[in-house]
C-alpha cells in the first residue's frame, strides 16, 4: 500500500513514540510539509496506549521532510466503503505539490488496517464522530489554517454529515461520486421493508459484494482494486446496508439547510452511487457557492478512472480549493 508517494512497509525498530492522544477510527496518516528538523528518512511510527489504560487502536504517522515549508490549509480525506485511505495518495500528492496543503486521513472502523468487523458498524454516527475527532486533533495543532474535506462514495456521505454538524467550521467540501441517496430503482418501498425485517431477524446475512468492474473504466485500476488485500471483497451485510440507508435519509433531510461551499463531481455511468443523489443535492441545497460537474461515461472512482478524467478531476479539485483559500493564510506550527 502506498500513501503520499511513499510505500508503507514493515519498519525497522524506532525509539519509543512521544505520548499522543489515540483517537477512535484506527490507522491515521498525515501528509506533512515538515520543517527541516525532521529526519530525511520516512518514518512509520506506531504508538500504543499507556500501561493500565483501555486498549487503543494503533496510530500510524508517515512524516515526509519537504524543507522549511508551511501548510496553507488542512484537508481531511474520507474514503469509501470497503476500501481504505491508501489509494488517495495521488490526490494528497497533488494538493501538497500545488498548494502546500496538509492532507490527512484515516481508515474507518472496520476498514483497511483499523480494527472492527469488516465493513460493518453499529451506528453510522461512529464514522462522523471519528472524523470530527481527527479533524479537531489536527485543528488543535494548526489552529490558524482553514479546513477542507474531500469525500468519495460513502466517504462523501460522511463528509456531508460532518459538515452539517458543524456548518461554519469548513471552508469547503469536495464530493467525488458521493453516496447522497439510495438508488430508487433498487431501494423500492417493498425492498426497504423486507430489508428491515431481515435486519431484525438475520442482521449478519450478506448480500452481493461491490462489483469491481464498476469502479473504473481503467482495467489496471480494477486489477489494483481486486488485488489490494486491504480492500474488503466480501458481501454487504444487511445491517450495514441499513446504516447506509439511514445515512442517506439523514442527508435528504439535511440537504435543504446546506449553506457551506461544495463541489460535486460525478460520472453519469456510475452504477455504485446514483448520480441522481448529486443532482438532487445541487438543486435543493441553498448554498450560494456550489458546483456540479458531470463526467460523461465516467464510472464510480473518478480519481482512478481513465487518465484524462483523472487529470481533470485533480485539476478541478485543486483549482476549486485554491480559489477558496484566504488571501492571507497564516502559517501554523508544524510540530506533532
Amino acid at each position: 500500500m502506498s500513501y503520499c508517494g511513499c510505500s508503507l512497509r514493515q519498519s525497522p525498530p524506532f525509539p519509543p513514540c512521544p505520548s499522543r492522544e489515540l483517537l477512535p477510527g484506527g490507522v491515521r496518516r498525515e501528509f506533512h510539509t515538515a520543517t527541516s528538523s525532521i529526519s530525511s528518512t520516512p518514518m512509520d511510527c506506531t504508538c500504543s496506549a499507556a500501561p493500565g489504560s483501555p486498549p487503543a487502536r494503533q496510530e500510524s504517522i508517515l512524516i515526509l521532510p519537504l524543507g522549511a515549508l508551511v501548510s496553507m490549509a488542512l484537508v481531511f480525506i474520507a474514503h469509501g466503503a470497503g476500501e481504505h485511505c491508501g489509494p488517495y495518495d495521488e490526490i494528497a500528492e497533488t494538493l501538497k505539490k500545488e498548494m502546500s496543503l496538509l492532507v490527512f486521513a484515516h481508515d474507518h472502523v472496520g476498514h483497511g488496517q483499523s480494527e472492527g468487523d469488516r465493513m460493518n458498524v453499529k451506528d453510522f454516527q461512529v464514522y462522523i464522530r471519528d472524523s470530527l475527532q481527527h479533524i479537531d486533533l489536527m485543528r488543535s495543532r494548526h489552529p490558524d489554517l482553514p479546513v477542507f474535506i474531500v469525500g468519495h462514495s460513502m466517504g462523501g456521505a460522511i463528509s456531508i454529515l460532518v459538515a452539517c454538524e458543524r456548518p461554519t467550521d469548513f471552508t469547503g467540501v469536495v464530493l467525488i461520486a458521493p453516496m447522497v441517496q439510495m438508488n430508487p430503482d433498487s431501494a423500492t418501498p417493498f425492498k426497504v421493508f423486507l430489508a428491515k425485517i431481515l435486519n431484525h431477524m438475520l442482521p449478519s446475512l450478506t448480500l452481493g459484494s461491490i462489483e469491481s468492474k464498476w469502479v473504473s473504466r481503467d482495467k489496471k485500476q480494477v486489477e489494483a482494486y481486486d488485488t489490494d488485500e486491504l480492500n474488503f471483497h466480501g458481501g454487504l451485510r444487511i445491517s450495514f446496508g441499513m446504516q447506509l440507508m439511514g445515512a442517506a435519509a439523514r442527508i435528504e433531510r439535511a440537504v435543504t439547510s446546506v449553506s457551506w461551499p461544495f463541489l460535486l463531481l460525478h460520472g453519469d455511468a456510475d452504477k455504485l452511487c446514483d448520480i441522481r443523489g448529486s443532482k438532487m443535492m445541487f438543486e435543493k441545497a441553498p448554498s450560494s457557492d456550489k458546483k456540479l460537474k458531470v463526467y460523461e461515461g465516467g464510472y464510480h472512482a473518478l480519481h482512478h478512472d481513465l487518465p484524462d478524467v483523472v487529470e481533470s478531476v485533480l485539476k478541478e479539485v485543486t483549482s476549486w480549493i485554491r480559489e477558496r483559500l484566504p488571501d492571507t493564510t497564516l502559517p501554523s506550527s508544524q510540530g506533532l
